[in-house]
């Protein structure tokens, strides 16, 4: 609010804080790219999401691409333009990976495989009970706590 910033076109000149090599980068130049807006035509800066946070409540930026607990800081008095989802509708999709050292994954398949199936497993009871799911829930207000994210974004 207040940066001149309405629509898409208005990003020109503008300066848009994202932490750099992230998803979020990646998203933000897919909407310049899909919004045919010359990535040099805006003054892209890379900080790290609390640098943003801080950026956006001194003035120092006109708008970020970013996750939470950063976006629901801005989004308090700002607008959301676009989203992660919508520009993967766009054609450049981003999504969670898990990682492990070759050399690790073969000495302990066993901690490789109880990891996915703990993630799985949560994955599938969120699916199950979303509607349980709500700011004041117990599984909510743990991940706010290790996020430092406002539990209505979680």
């Amino acid at each position: 609010n207040g940066s001149g910033i309405g629509k898409p076109e208005d990003l020109a000149g503008k300066t848009i804080a994202t932490p750099f090599v992230s998803t979020s980068h990646y998203s933000l130049l897919g909407a310049l790219k899909h919004w045919q807006i010359d990535p040099s035509k805006v003054k892209i800066v890379n900080l790290n999401p609390a640098e943003i946070a801080a950026a956006w409540r001194r003035g120092d930026i006109d708008g970020a691409f970013v996750w939470s607990p950063a976006l629901g800081e801005i989004k308090k008095s700002g607008k959301v333009l676009t989203d992660a989802a919508e520009v993967g509708q766009w054609g450049a999709p981003t999504f969670e990976v898990w990682v492990a050292r070759k050399d690790f994954a073969e000495r302990h398949p066993e901690i490789v495989a109880r990891f996915a199936r703990v993630s799985l497993d949560s994955f599938a009871d969120y699916n199950a009970h979303k509607a349980e799911w709500t700011a004041d829930s117990e599984p909510v207000k743990k991940i706010a706590r290790l996020t430092g994210a406002d539990p209505r974004d979680v």
